[in-house]
């Protein structure tokens, strides 16, 4: 068998780098959870979710995964 518990599959953190979505800060993150804990069926499932890390302020624009001051600047180069 593969595992008895979520904690042998790994450990739920935040991965990769922060990005902009709809003007507000998130990051991809991952889960681990034992399907069938202790049987012979039992695998590890492995999912990847997009998670809102920072709400920008009404006046602040998302840019490069963080909120930033609205400017000029910010509107001719926004990355997302």
């Amino acid at each position: 068998y593969e595992c008895s518990y979520d904690y042998e599959c790994g450990f739920d953190d935040f991965i990769g780098y922060k990005y902009c979505s709809e003007d507000n800060v998130h990051q991809n993150y991952i889960t681990y959870k034992c399907e069938n804990p202790g049987t012979e069926n039992s695998q590890c499932e492995i999912k990847i979710s997009d998670k809102l890390v920072d709400e920008c302020a009404d006046n602040l624009i998302c840019s490069s995964g963080m909120c930033v001051e609205w400017n000029f600047f910010s509107i001719l180069y926004k990355p997302s």
